[in-house]
């Protein structure tokens, strides 16, 4: 497996120490409050704090801080590159969607028209990336190019 940045690994080992001193912390913790008091003076005096939300809490964080760092590390299993050559076109079909289109002089609609048209030619591509741009008047709008069409 190889890592398409690996300066985010180093980000993982940080976190494995810091998870392993949060867990030498949490015994220590433990071995000092034992020390100090009895189990059930502890309990009275902290009625309000559970410790082990206070550990779940800061182990969720850290293991989401860990699987944010091995995104960004970018793990690649693959290590052949394969260059894959393509021979499409980008085109951009503009559509007027004004109202003069719902006009009904011939049947049917220039609009419907106008949708058979552009689903007959988008039937004909095969590895061509096509976006559809919407016209009204003088406002445009367009949408990305996609090859799923």
């Amino acid at each position: 497996m190889s890592f398409g940045s690996n300066n985010w690994i180093f980000g993982v080992i940080i976190l494995a120490l810091s998870l392993l001193i949060f867990f030498i912390h949490r015994i220590w913790r433990g071995k000092l409050l034992n020390r100090i008091m009895t189990p059930n003076l502890f309990s009275r005096i902290n009625k309000q704090t559970d410790f082990r939300l206070i550990d779940n809490a800061a182990l969720i964080f850290m293991s989401a801080i860990l699987f944010i760092a091995i995104a960004l590390a970018r793990p690649r299993y693959n290590r052949n590159t394969e260059i894959v050559k393509t021979k499409g076109s980008e085109i951009m079909v503009m559509v007027d969607v004004s109202m003069s289109m719902l006009c009904e002089d011939i049947k049917p609609s220039r609009l419907e028209r106008t949708k058979i048209a552009v689903e007959d030619f988008l039937d004909l591509l095969e590895d061509d990336a096509v976006g559809i741009g919407e016209v009204k008047a003088i406002f445009f709008h367009l949408r990305r190019l996609t090859t799923t069409h």
